[in-house]
């Protein structure tokens, strides 16, 4: 692990900032708000366009003051989150931002983290560690999950998972464009097709705005590819998931399609799993009006996991 250069933001409660290279020899930007006797491990992924900061410090001023970073500290957790390749503060394919060259990428990347973090904490013993996905992370999350073979994963927490991708795919000019996709993505990887949605909320749009690293470009060819082959790959193995499992929703979600959530619900193998709906939000939960009881949902779900001896 080689030190990570110093980040914009001076009050994001001073994190441990690392630099880790993965398989393909790209830094990734890692950052730890430790505490000193952890009672559990979050490990949390951002969505798309995001990073690490913006997913997990307190809006609209990111800082860590009232953070979920914080609020896990707080709960007796070390947070561990990284901005994926591409995105943030880390390097991507060939110098690309928002893409990758396979979706698997993403994915190896986030066993890389976890085993870190295993690493970094096992003098502390075997703590559980809970798999923390936001969107696109719950995708990236739920694959991870999936194939995680050495058990490393003690449980998921999903936040508005990207795990559908069936109304994109039946609209009439994707139906047209999706046959054409994989040779126009080889070719020009980087060609622009859609615009994400953006938030409805004023004072959330301004935070991404003003960001430096939140990514503001349109969806690129490569990525779009890659993420129908990570969605086919997650429907796939729905059964796979035998981790305990919490799905927060907003089922009017318009930036993701919820359908797929609903499945993983259905068909998951895990013994215990929790589907909390919250149809007056839209689809960053952790960040919009009344965010406080996503929280509290989530802290007292993951309580129940441990045990009440943490």
């Amino acid at each position: 692990m080689a030190s990570a250069s110093a980040d914009p933001y001076p009050d994001d409660g001073s994190p441990t900032k690392e630099t880790l290279k993965n398989k393909q020899g790209l830094s990734l930007a890692c950052f730890l708000w430790e505490v000193q006797q952890p009672k559990f491990i979050v490990v949390g992924l951002h969505g798309y366009s995001a990073h690490a900061h913006i997913e997990w410090m307190m809006h609209p001023k990111l800082t860590y003051e009232g953070s979920w970073a914080q609020k896990f500290n707080k709960a007796g957790a070390s947070l561990c989150a990284y901005d994926h390749q591409s995105f943030g503060r880390s390097e991507g394919w060939h110098g690309y931002k928002a893409t990758c060259q396979h979706f698997d990428d993403f994915v190896d990347d986030a066993h890389l983290v976890i085993k870190t973090v295993r690493q970094r904490t096992k003098s502390q013993g075997r703590l559980p560690l809970i798999l923390l996905g936001m969107s696109m992370g719950g995708l990236i999350a739920t694959r991870t999950t999936q194939t995680d073979s050495e058990g490393d994963i003690d449980a998921l927490i999903l936040m508005s998972p990207m795990l559908s991708l069936e109304k994109v795919k039946a609209k009439p000019i994707n139906r047209i464009l999706l046959p054409l996709l994989g040779a126009v993505s080889a070719v020009l990887p980087n060609l622009a097709l859609g615009e994400k949605e953006e938030s409805p909320f004023p004072e959330e749009r301004e935070v991404e705005q003003n960001d430096p690293y939140f990514y503001k470009g349109r969806i690129r060819t490569r990525f779009a590819k890659e993420n129908l082959a990570g969605v086919a790959k997650v429907e796939a193995d729905l059964a796979k998931v035998a981790v305990p499992m919490l799905i927060l929703v907003n089922p009017d979600d318009t930036l993701v399609e919820p359908d797929g959530a609903y499945r993983l619900h259905k068909e998951a193998s895990s013994k215990e799993k929790t589907l909390l709906e919250f149809p007056d939000r839209w689809h960053a939960l952790h960040h919009e009006p009344g965010n406080e009881v996503i929280f509290e949902h989530t802290i007292e779900w993951i309580k129940k996991q441990i045990g009440p001896d943490n």
